[in-house]
């Protein structure tokens, strides 16, 4: 269906990014597919975004990739070579750029997109190396899936740990919440004031409402380092009206806007954000099935709260 803007309603789909919690936006899109309310809202889709590894979940989206591929394709397992710590001291070393080229990555891609094209308009955003500023680059079904991926990568390229690469004409970029927001924010933005729906996935609780769990040193790492995580996130109360918006624990809506995330108790359960920045984890294993049920439990509350007209 052709949605024009003025004339039928646009949906802007946004997944953040979150480390090995990329299984988490995964699983909670597959099951949406399981309720009437949940595929209403794929079905209302006109255009996705993402960053990091909310970037190589929306891209396979937005190329009508079956969400069972992606999940799967996540299930298998993270970054599991044997050669991990001979590459990580040979990049503490100067004698690698990085520990990984991201070429996995891409790879991943390629298998889980097979001969798929660009169905829906898809922003990705990437951090530029040269000056060091988060941009959303925006791909249509014409672009190459080669410069597509690229950019997927360069967005879930974290530094040190993946090389920057090529992504279009903003040149060498890496990880797109390096510097901004773990949202791709110039798009979310332009949604917002384009008076578009907007749906944001965040991997993680929204700020205010993590559980920190562990010994008393451990919740203060925990703690500084959600700090960082939520960097950049002040934009999005102003463009909804400070005076009138706060975040709540999980789901909720906010004018156009349908907030959805795992409460600060279910982030708790699956090991909070040290296990977010868990990238060498096994295959099928206890954790990937607990960031599966993960999705699963948020994709069943929002489609109670759907059912309810809650939001």
């Amino acid at each position: 269906m052709l949605y024009v803007r003025g004339k039928c309603k646009l949906m802007h789909i946004s997944l953040s990014g979150g480390g090995s919690r990329g299984l988490v936006h995964a699983a909670f899109f597959e099951h949406l597919q399981t309720s009437a309310e949940g595929k209403a809202l794929m079905k209302k889709a006109t255009s996705f975004s993402g960053v990091s590894a909310g970037a190589l979940v929306a891209t396979p989206l937005a190329m009508g990739v079956d969400p069972k591929k992606i999940t799967r394709t996540f299930e298998e397992g993270g970054l599991t070579s044997w050669m991990h710590w001979p590459r990580v001291a040979m990049a503490m070393l100067g004698l690698r750029k990085s520990v990984y080229d991201g070429q996995v990555l891409y790879e991943r891609l390629q298998g889980m997109c097979s001969a798929e094209r660009l169905r829906y308009p898809l922003s990705l955003g990437v951090t530029t190396v040269s000056d060091m500023k988060q941009v959303s680059l925006r791909y249509t079904e014409q672009c190459s899936r080669d410069s597509l991926f690229n950019c997927a990568v360069a967005s879930a390229a974290v530094p040190f740990l993946f090389s920057a690469r090529e992504a279009g004409d903003s040149g060498l970029a890496c990880d797109g919440g390096a510097i901004r927001c773990t949202f791709p924010v110039d798009a979310i933005v332009s949604a917002i004031r384009a008076g578009d729906e907007v749906t944001l996935v965040n991997a993680a609780p929204w700020p205010g409402f993590r559980e920190v769990i562990g010994t008393r040193n451990e919740r203060i790492f925990a703690n500084a380092f959600d700090v960082f995580n939520e960097h950049g996130m002040e934009w999005l109360p102003r463009e909804l009206g400070a005076d009138t918006f706060a975040y709540k624990d999980g789901i909720f809506k906010h004018g156009n806007v349908t907030f959805i995330a795992p409460t600060g108790a279910q982030y708790a359960a699956s090991g909070g954000t040290q296990a977010a920045g868990d990238l060498r984890y096994k295959g099928h294993s206890a954790f990937t099935r607990r960031l599966r049920q993960e999705g699963i439990e948020i994709a069943n509350q929002y489609v109670q709260m759907k059912h309810m007209h809650q939001i």
